[in-house]
C-alpha cells in the first residue's frame, strides 16, 4: 500500500501513518483473516478478526475501539481490492481457487433412487459409520455468570449527567462526554475538571505522547479540535 493510500485512511480515521501502516501490515500477513497488532495510538496490544471481532488493551476505551475496528474493517476492503487487482497478472503464480472453479463441470440435478433400501443386520447401522452417542449435559458442571454490579461504577462527574456517551482511559487521564449536555469530563489523579463542548459533536478521543490533559485530541464533526480550546468550567 502506497504512502497516499496510508495518509488518506490516516486521516480519515484520525490515526498517523504510522498506526495505520503497522496495521494493514498485520492484517496483510493474516491474509486478511485476522491480525495481531501492538501500537500505542491502538490502545495497545490488540487482535482483530474478520467479520468484525476487535479487541484492544485499553479495555475501558470503547470509543477507540469502535475507532480500531472502523480502520480495520476499511484496511481489509481495501487489501482486498489489491490483491484482487493482482490476482490475475501476477506471473508464475497457480492461482488455485481458479483452476478448480475453471475445471469442474456443473452436476445434473440428482434423480431419486430407484433401488430398494439396504437391509441391514438387526443391530448394526446400515451406514458406513456409527452415529456419535448424545452428550450427557447433566455431567457438565455449568456456572452461571454472576451479574454485574452497577452500583460499584466509579461516578466521578455529576450524576444529573446520567451515564456518558464516550467514556475512556489514556494514560493515567480519564474522560467522560455527555452529549445532551455539552459537558466534558477530565481527572487526572485526584483533579477533575469541566469544559463547555457547545458546537461541537465528539465522536472519539486520542491522546499525544503526554500524560497531560492538554494533550487530549477530540474528534468532532468539525475536524480535531484540542481540549484546551474548550471553554473550562469553574
Amino acid at each position: 500500500m502506497d504512502v497516499q493510500r496510508l495518509q488518506s485512511i490516516a486521516d480519515r480515521h484520525g490515526f498517523s501513518v504510522a498506526a495505520v501502516s503497522h496495521l494493514a501490515d498485520k492484517i496483510r500477513s493474516g491474509r486478511g483473516t485476522m491480525a495481531q497488532f501492538n501500537h500505542p495510538e491502538l490502545g495497545g496490544a490488540g487482535q482483530w478478526m474478520q467479520g468484525g471481532m476487535v479487541m484492544i488493551g485499553d479495555l475501558s476505551n470503547q470509543s477507540l475501539k469502535a475507532r480500531v475496528a472502523n480502520l480495520c474493517q476499511d484496511l481489509y476492503q481495501d487489501l482486498c481490492q489489491t490483491w484482487a487487482a493482482e490476482l490475475p497478472t501476477t506471473p508464475g503464480v497457480a492461482h488455485s481457487t481458479q483452476v478448480q472453479y475453471q475445471s469442474a463441470p456443473i452436476a445434473p440435478p440428482s434423480q431419486p433412487s430407484r433401488q430398494p433400501p439396504s437391509q441391514a443386520t438387526p443391530g448394526q447401522s446400515p451406514l458406513p459409520w456409527n452415529p456419535m452417542p448424545p452428550m450427557d449435559f447433566g455431567a457438565v458442571d455449568w456456572n452461571p455468570m454472576p451479574p454485574m454490579d452497577f452500583g460499584a461504577v466509579d461516578c466521578w462527574w455529576p450524576r444529573d449527567w446520567g451515564q456518558p456517551s464516550i467514556q475512556g482511559r489514556q494514560n493515567h487521564l480519564d474522560y467522560a462526554y455527555f452529549a445532551p449536555f455539552n459537558r466534558l469530563a477530565l481527572r487526572q489523579g485526584g483533579m477533575v475538571t469541566f469544559y463547555d463542548t457547545t458546537g461541537y459533536q465528539i465522536t472519539g478521543f486520542s491522546q499525544q505522547q503526554t500524560t497531560e490533559s492538554q494533550g487530549l485530541i477530540c474528534f468532532s464533526s468539525r475536524g480535531q479540535v484540542a481540549v484546551r480550546q474548550f471553554p473550562q468550567l469553574v
